[in-house]
């Protein structure tokens, strides 16, 4: 999920005003009509949430981004579903003097925008009507990793535990425990996809890179179920506030042929790592999915190795999940490496994890802040420890479950 620190504006969509009269000012010419457009990035907004205060914010940023940005042979669309509205999609142009338009291509009935469905019709829609070489997806809204959905919305409030087995380790016998809210992406009034809905969702080979604009999906679990559908995954591992990416910034980068993603996830890092207290809070990746086949053999081979215990005791490693107690988000270096992984495991995971970045606190003096030491740019669930809980029946759903515990 994202986090909306001070301002919660009223979000009503209208035409973008000009400060010139309509007729003094000479639109971009009509786009190409013939042949394909070199790249269209697809913005995915689902805002019927608490979040849609800030979605105009990350479309303003978009529009003003986009004024020095070739709009004629590229496309950024929008699709966007905000609280109090009907679903719509966006087209920006541009005017010869700069200036930037949101066009209005369509008005959809009320729908579930987090449904697999949803998805499907839209991608399929940009993809007949912006016919491109390369495509690129922003997915925004709330999310929290792997986690499947319909459990307890709220996990300060429920006080009941699910067990899978009657024995829980001893060493954290005495955590207090609740059942896990668990969703993976959307928030649409409530509704959610779980990962395996956005494998569904998602066709083969169409983008060449996905950006999450949303909290905690930089989990293994979440790259390994998406490895075939995309080259390159952005993602943070932690929280991401409610601002979002700094559009302003990566906009442009988004929309190049071959985009710099080293260079947004920099720009993403720097952005929040320049801010003052809560705010200084940002972790971030850049995930190639080609060696994630072999990031899962080797740490199935590491924990088949393994001669001690594999229910380890979780106390002191890194956690990335703010809000919830038992945690279940780890960084997968630190949490490996108690495993006696040794350098060919280290190898294997940097040749996923591209780059990686992280502030030293993530918002720090708020309520469940922490310190980061360790980021290695990936989280994972500790199944052996903790396959006791109930939401352990859901991980082995996964396609990382199959390939490492299987």
């Amino acid at each position: 999920m994202k986090r909306s620190f001070i301002y919660c504006l009223s979000l009503v969509f209208l035409l973008l005003s000009c400060e010139k009269n309509e007729e003094e000012r000479i639109p971009q010419p009509d786009k190409k009509t013939e042949g394909k457009f070199d790249r269209t990035v697809l913005l995915y907004l689902v805002g019927d949430n608490s979040l849609h205060g800030d979605a105009r914010n990350n479309i303003d940023s978009i529009k003003n981004a986009t004024k020095a940005a070739d709009l004629y042979n590229n496309n950024f669309v929008i699709y966007a579903d905000i609280k109090g509205q009907d679903p719509y999609l966006l087209d920006i142009r541009k005017y010869d003097d700069g200036e930037i338009l949101i066009d209005t291509m369509h008005v959809y009935n009320d729908r579930n925008s987090a449904s697999v469905e949803s998805l499907q019709d839209i991608i399929a829609q940009v993809q007949e009507e912006y016919p491109s070489e390369k495509f690129g997806l922003i997915l925004w809204g709330h999310a929290t990793n792997w986690l499947p959905a319909k459990w307890f919305s709220d996990a300060r409030s429920a006080q009941t535990m699910h067990f899978q087995t009657i024995e829980e380790p001893s060493f954290i016998r005495q955590l207090p425990y609740w059942d896990i809210p668990t969703k993976a992406y959307g928030d649409d009034d409530g509704r959610w996809m779980t990962v395996n809905d956005l494998q569904e969702a998602l066709p083969d080979n169409l983008f060449d890179y996905i950006l999450f604009d949303c909290c905690y999906m930089a989990g293994v679990e979440v790259m390994y179920g998406l490895k075939d559908k995309v080259d390159y995954i952005i993602a943070s591992s932690a929280e991401i506030l409610a601002a979002g990416f700094p559009y302003s910034e990566v906009a442009p980068l988004l929309l190049a042929s071959g985009p710099d993603y080293k260079a947004i996830c920099k720009a993403y890092y720097n952005h929040y790592n320049e801010q003052t207290g809560a705010r200084q809070s940002g972790t971030i990746s850049l995930v190639k999915t080609s060696g994630l086949d072999n990031l899962a053999m080797n740490v199935k081979n590491i924990f088949n190795n393994y001669q001690g215990d594999l229910a380890i005791p979780l106390t002191g490693l890194q956690t990335f999940d703010r809000q919830y107690t038992p945690k279940v988000m780890y960084d997968i270096g630190n949490y490996i490496e108690q495993f006696n992984s040794g350098d060919t495991f280290k190898d294997a995971l940097n040749n996923v994890v591209l780059y990686e970045a992280a502030t030293e606190w993530m918002l720090k003096g708020e309520y469940g802040n922490f310190q980061i030491n360790e980021h290695s740019g990936l989280t994972i669930f500790p199944y052996h420890t903790l396959e006791y809980l109930s939401i352990s029946e859901q991980y082995k759903d996964l396609d990382w479950y199959k390939a490492v515990y299987e």
